[in-house]
């Protein structure tokens, strides 16, 4: 009998410290006890604290009504309720972490591209500031050279011939500057003309087309041929342009200042971008000018009669010394070549050629 007394004495001491840690950790998670006491356990309690228990079963009785009060709230607790709290919390904190990662992932990505396009903007700047880049493209004396622009255009080089150009074009104009001969396939752009400067201050203005320019610094001429399309000429101090149409040509005298206009034949005045010498009615000084470019040589000549000679011929695939031999069966002439060590010093060409004309 005492012993079911102890078990009954102890049980709600046992069952309020079992419930005391379940509340605890019920309120650390977050979650809510409905404390709900009925009124017959408070009027049962209120009787018990004015008669002053002193017997054991008394005391046995307020325990046990305080273990089933405690019971009942336990079974009061809003179990759901607190779940979604709790769920609630946890995605909140979920959602943070995410956020606060993707703060800090942007924050490191922002810095790189922020001097990225500091550094683009700086380069494109100084880039815009920065003084014209000019490229130099050469035809040495016996060559003819192939070569394609920025833009597309293509320019044959006749030998003993330089061509100047940007680059990088200009948005408004694509200029080059020319000494020498060559011949131009430029690609059509209405918003970009295409502009071809001279020494001697003649320019050739096109949108598109294939056309042929003759202006050799030691020449007293500057020459035009148009193939295709149409050029405009504005000759030095001059304003108005001089428009050419295919099949044309046009000469300007260097010293002169005058203007020679008439139709010829392209395919002759273009055939040494395919190796070949056509003479029409050229006198023996332009002859050997091509032929010193052509071969790279020197020659030197002296007409002791002063004669005028012309020529037409059309030269292929022939040596120097064959040209000169069929030059001589019309005039009488004599020559002698000398070997490089003999050469002019204040030369770069291969040879030196000394012809007399009598």
């Amino acid at each position: 009998m005492k012993n079911i007394i102890f078990f009954l004495d102890s049980c709600p001491f046992f069952f309020f410290r079992l419930y005391s840690l379940y509340n605890a950790l019920l309120t650390r998670c977050g979650w809510t006890v409905k404390k709900e006491i009925t009124k017959h356990s408070q009027l049962y309690l209120l009787r018990v604290e004015h008669n002053n228990p002193t017997s054991d079963q008394d005391l046995l009785m307020v325990r046990a009504n305080e273990l089933g009060e405690d019971l009942l709230e336990m079974e009061l607790i809003d179990t759901q309720e607190a779940y979604r709290a709790l769920r609630e919390r946890r995605q909140a904190a979920k959602r943070k972490l995410f956020v606060a990662g993707i703060m800090r992932y942007a924050a490191m990505l922002t810095l790189p591209l922020f001097l990225g396009c500091g550094m683009l903007f700086y380069l494109l700047f100084r880039q815009s500031q920065s003084p014209e880049t000019m490229a130099h493209v050469y035809a040495l004396d016996g060559s003819v050279v192939r070569y394609e622009l920025p833009d597309g255009s293509v320019a044959w080089l006749n030998a003993g011939s330089s061509l100047r150009y940007p680059t990088r074009f200009s948005k408004t104009v694509r200029s080059v500057e020319l000494e020498g001969e060559a011949y131009f396939e430029v690609s059509a752009s209405k918003e970009h003309p295409f502009e071809v400067h001279t020494p001697a201050g003649l320019k050739v203005h096109v949108h598109g087309t294939c056309f042929n320019v003759s202006a050799y610094g030691d020449s007293p001429k500057t020459e035009t041929s148009l193939a295709e399309g149409k050029v405009c000429i504005t000759l030095p101090n001059s304003d108005t342009p001089v428009e050419l149409l295919p099949g044309e040509h046009l000469i300007y005298d260097n010293v002169e200042k005058t203007v020679d206009r008439s139709r010829v034949d392209v395919d002759e005045k273009i055939a040494w971008k395919e190796g070949e010498l056509i003479f029409r009615n050229a006198g023996i000084e332009e002859i050997f000018q091509r032929l010193e470019r052509r071969f790279n040589v020197e020659i030197t000549y002296r007409n002791h009669r002063h004669k005028d000679y012309r020529y037409r011929a059309t030269f292929r695939n022939e040596s120097l010394t064959q040209i000169l031999e069929y030059l001589a069966k019309t005039a009488s002439m004599k020559w002698h070549i000398d070997n490089i060590t003999t050469a002019s010093k204040n030369s770069n060409k291969n040879k030196h050629v000394t012809v007399d004309l009598y």
